[in-house]
């Protein structure tokens, strides 16, 4: 069902040439109008140039997106180098210009986001922790702040559309 307001999509790409001299997947989000007419395109997160495969063959990706109440867009995924990082960005609804973006380098993912419905521009997201500590430290210079001391740990937060701070997390264990 579409409205008057754009509808928006992420998707992945399996990028090669001129842009990249690795093959890379990179994210992308677009926004279309009801009639589907791209309104505009922007490729996000990019793996780094010369960047491996590393997550499972797939380079960086966006993994889910949606407007806030100022019909911007928060955009969520990972971004790939020698390992893959959480990523987060907000962008204008009007051209997708990048108004900021956040890497965390203790999540390996940002996998759904959800608009809090109360008023706050709060959202929410659901992704995957690299088992650290959650401090800063010269390798993990951008914690997420939370850890978790399984093997596999999944994370759950609200965060500020404000600007991308982390208002509360909490770990899932399994």
């Amino acid at each position: 069902t579409f409205t008057g307001l754009p509808t928006i999509v992420s998707q992945n790409s399996q990028h090669t040439g001129t842009m990249h001299d690795a093959v890379a997947a990179d994210g992308w989000v677009a926004t279309f109008d009801s009639d589907l007419t791209p309104l505009w395109l922007k490729h996000w997160p990019k793996s780094p140039i010369g960047a491996p495969n590393s997550y499972h063959n797939l380079g960086s990706r966006c993994l889910g997106a949606a407007f806030d109440a100022s019909n911007d867009i928060i955009a969520v995924g990972y971004q790939c180098n020698a390992t893959c990082t959480g990523a987060v960005s907000k962008m204008a609804g009007s051209d997708g210009s990048q108004t900021w973006e956040k890497v965390f380098t203790d999540v390996q993912s940002f996998e759904r986001i959800t608009m809090s419905t109360d008023g706050s521009g709060d959202f929410f997201v659901r992704g995957k922790l690299l088992t650290t500590t959650g401090v800063a430290t010269a390798a993990n210079p951008t914690p997420f702040g939370v850890a978790c001391a399984a093997e596999t740990c999944g994370v759950i937060a609200r965060m500020s559309g404000t600007d991308g701070a982390v208002v509360w997390a909490r770990t899932l264990e399994g």
